[in-house]
């Protein structure tokens, strides 16, 4: 199990730097933008599907959830840079990260592939992906930290827009 979790977190922490890369965005961001599209997709599936009282009842309970989570994702960041910023390890960081998204994590994930397993006459999977991304965004917060800076597209202007405007520029001339 432990080389099943490396190899997850593994591929998590890959994803989390190329976001950063990318977006110049937190792991808190990444896991917040997650969970809201898999709320999303919950509630696209509920809308599409009224009259399924069970996923009516995980939608409701995903709503009432999500704000929840993503403040704690948020807290629990400022926490971590806090930490990092004094080159030690938060305890509570860490035991929020081993006793609530590990297990929340891998349990999402099983109710995704439980679902998938649930006869829903040819309608397209949403609650199973709804799951999955709420699954990945545990993930997500725990994986090593990131921190935030410029996005790909203001890194490469700075790089080469901007010094190639100012050789194109006049130079004053000094007397």
């Amino acid at each position: 199990m432990r080389s099943l979790d490396e190899t997850v977190m593994k591929g998590v922490n890959a994803g989390v730097r190329v976001w950063n890369w990318t977006t110049g965005g937190t792991k808190a961001s990444l896991a917040n933008t997650i969970l809201v599209a898999s709320l999303g997709l919950e509630m696209l599936y509920q809308l599409r599907n009224p009259r399924e009282l069970d996923n009516l009842i995980v939608t409701v309970f995903q709503a009432c959830v999500t704000p929840f989570c993503v403040q704690n994702n948020l807290e629990v960041h400022a926490l971590e840079e806090n930490a990092l910023q004094r080159q030690t390890l938060d305890r509570s960081v860490e035991h929020e990260k081993t006793f609530f998204y590990m297990p929340s994590g891998y349990f999402v994930g099983a109710a995704a592939l439980v679902s998938a397993f649930v006869d829903r006459r040819g309608v397209a999977p949403y609650p199973e992906m709804g799951f999955g991304l709420a699954s990945i965004s545990f993930q997500v917060m725990r994986a090593d930290p990131v921190p935030p800076r410029k996005d790909v597209i203001s890194r490469t202007v700075d790089k080469t827009v901007v010094p190639l405007l100012r050789k194109m520029m006049p130079q004053p001339v000094r007397a």
